[in-house]
């Protein structure tokens, strides 16, 4: 048998959409053990354990209330996992999200021209990313202000409408509404004359409740009157204020106005069912609480708008800062430590489009699994409320998955993302699935904080059971097309992440930048190496 024994180790490395394919090399003649840098996917995990049960029905909600644009199923439908039930008006929100991508690919674009050095053409587009990101912010401020601006006349309306509905309708039914005492009592004649009618509340105490809630709205008015005509759109703290206290005040008159509605309509004399100033008073009334009601409906859509351009503000104010800082860095020599300071800058522009990636999913319904629709709520272009589901949902899948998913890592889960499935009772079969719901309530076990999350597996399989115990991979993240390398290859010097390539047979120092680690071993390259390069693992 030869001295010389040569021998190849071949590890497959699997990671989700795709698989790298290392080969570590040694021979009696060679120094040195590598490996291969190679272009897949790479995702990073949570594991979870929890146990199979029956599916349960799904009601859908919009997380925040607003106008719906589009309600695209019935009652009957049969619907398939991801597809889009109803939507509120994300047409901002696009924008937005246009701009948030171009803040990111300008950030990656400013990092691939530091690695490559500067010219005149990185630093005419980093210019050009640094006007855009200028121009995101300017739509965003205007955006605000006309949301500002919205919220300024949805206060004074609301306004409005409150006193005309307690001092044009109310009123008619006190004796000396605004004065000190003011008292729910009216007399009504008989159209014959014959007979005379007090409308009043006879429970005295719901009579003397009335009373003071009468006098109590003269001062909210007196007062509400004075906050409006200081009201300014541009004073934008003062507005989130302003709403809530309009939303306080129409409120209180809403009970007002119903406990009067309650004793108006409860006369049924018969002289009185056909009498004009009578039914003047209970149409009057309706009239009253109606006005009320939409003034609401109108004073929670101004704050959900108000909400929404204030964070595309913030987020528009990131992603312009980070582009000004990608300019200056362009524009400057570059240094080992620029090249970190640029992937925090991409890191935060695409925290900003996450963030509104965020808000136009809050603002879509879509179905988290297959299955049957058994009741919708609310029509295009009405205000929907999030405390009443959009949609129900019956799932077609036989069973599903309850996890008990850590404090530590249900951060990272969201609705959506898919899951690696392994059952103890079959053994080395895995399957897969998806997350469709995460309960907001925590659940102790032990002493420890977890909290229910759901799981649906994506195909049909008679050989799963309720009861049976489960472990699964939850894929909080997947990159594509990511240059991985065994995690074991990457060392530290310092603040700096290396690895060791090989070059005329001789081992030089390479400085990375990392990205995301897989369970399986192996981490993201996200810049300092190129597909196809040798890497050294181990010396002989």
């Amino acid at each position: 048998m030869p001295k010389k024994t040569i021998f190849t180790i071949i590890a497959i490395i699997v990671a989700i959409g795709g698989a790298a394919l290392f080969f570590w090399n040694e021979s009696a003649t060679a120094k040195f053990v590598t490996a291969t840098a190679q272009k897949g996917a790479i995702a990073q995990e949570v594991s979870a354990s929890g146990a199979v049960e029956p599916p349960q029905t799904l009601n859908l909600y919009f997380k925040t209330g607003g106008k719906m644009v589009e309600l695209k199923v019935k009652t009957g439908d049969s619907v398939a996992a991801g597809q889009i039930l109803a939507e509120q008006d994300t047409s901002q929100l696009e924008d937005q999200l246009n701009q948030a991508q171009a803040g990111v690919d300008a950030a990656q674009a400013k990092l691939n021209q530091l690695l490559a050095g500067a010219s005149s053409e990185n630093i005419i587009l980093a210019q050009t990313a640094a006007a855009n990101a200028q121009k995101a912010l300017a739509n965003a401020q205007s955006a605000d202000d006309t949301a500002r601006q919205g919220a300024s006349n949805s206060i004074r309306d609301a306004y409005a409408k409150a006193d005309d509905a307690v001092r044009n309708y109310a009123d008619r039914l006190f004796t000396d509404p605004a004065g000190p005492n003011p008292s729910f009592n009216v007399t009504i004649t008989s159209a014959a004359g014959t007979a005379e009618y007090r409308i009043t509340e006879n429970d005295i105490d719901k009579k003397l409740s009335v009373n003071y809630e009468r006098k109590n709205i003269e001062t909210i008015l007196d007062e509400w009157e004075k906050s409006v005509k200081d009201l300014s759109a541009q004073n934008a703290g003062d507005l989130p204020d302003a709403l809530a206290k309009s939303s306080t005040n129409l409120r209180l008159i809403q009970k007002f106005l119903n406990d009067i509605a309650a004793t108006v309509n409860s006369y049924n004399a018969e002289n009185l069912a056909d009498d004009a100033v009578y039914q003047g008073y209970r149409t009057g009334i309706l009239t009253a609480r109606n006005e009320i009601s939409g003034a609401l409906d109108i004073i929670m859509a101004a704050q959900a708008a108000l909400k929404s351009s204030g964070a595309g503000v913030d987020a528009a104010s990131g992603a312009q800062k980070s582009a000004q800082d990608q300019l200056a860095l362009t524009a400057a020599p570059a240094r080992q430590t620029d090249a970190a300071i640029v992937i925090a800058a991409i890191n935060q522009a695409q925290v900003a489009e996450e963030l509104i990636r965020g808000q136009i999913n809050d603002l879509t319904i879509v179905a988290p699994v297959g299955g049957v629709i058994t009741a919708t709520n609310g029509n295009v272009g009405e205000i929907v409320s999030p405390a009443v589901p959009t949609a129900v949902l019956i799932p077609s899948a036989g069973m599903q998955i309850k996890l008990n998913v850590s404090e530590n890592n249900i951060i990272n889960v969201k609705t959506g993302q898919s899951v690696d499935i392994a059952l103890d009772a079959l053994g080395s079969d895995h399957l897969a699935g998806t997350v469709t719901a995460i309960d907001p309530a925590e659940t102790i076990i032990s002493g420890a904080v977890y909290y229910k999350t759901t799981v649906d597996f994506s195909q049909l399989d008679d050989r799963i059971r309720s009861g049976m115990t489960v472990n699964a991979l939850i894929k909080t993240v997947v990159h594509d097309g990511a240059i991985v390398v065994p995690a074991s290859a990457v060392a530290q010097d310092g603040s700096d992440k290396f690895v060791q390539i090989l070059q005329k047979k001789q081992t030089v120092k390479q400085i990375v930048q990392t990205g995301i680690e897989s369970n399986d071993g192996m981490v993201e390259i996200v810049s300092g190496l190129d597909e196809g390069q040798k890497i050294v693992l181990d010396t002989k």
